[in-house]
């Protein structure tokens, strides 16, 4: 594992960024919660992605904050719970999202549905 000093910050990371891992692993899907650093399912186990540091409370609400619409928003703050589906922005791939709420902030699970071609 990398020292504290070589993590990668999470503070400016886009989703994309973090799904490019789940592609290029060949990995199902992304976990990201707070306390923990993101994680990627491949053949069924869970690997952390060890360059990057722990999220916090906040960069997970800003980091899920930044995909969601004020209806969606709405929904997840009366529900505790929400499920989209989103398409990274080079269009290469589709993934159903879980974003729920937990005591220690907001969690969400990126499952890849299928990878597509790009044009």
């Amino acid at each position: 594992m990398a020292s504290n000093e070589e993590l990668v910050s999470l503070e400016d990371v886009h989703i994309d960024e973090l799904l490019q891992h789940v592609m290029d692993s060949k990995g199902s899907e992304l976990r990201i919660a707070p306390g923990f650093p993101p994680c990627v399912r491949v053949h069924g186990r869970l690997k952390a992605i060890t360059a990057y540091e722990n999220f916090s409370a906040q960069i997970m609400w800003r980091l899920i904050n930044d995909l969601l619409t004020n209806e969606q928003m709405r929904q997840l703050e009366s529900e505790g719970q929400l499920t989209f589906f989103y398409t990274t922005a080079d269009a290469t791939a589709y993934y159903n999202v879980l974003v729920f709420r937990v005591i220690s902030g907001t969690c969400a699970q990126f499952h890849l549905l299928l990878p597509l071609n790009p044009v």
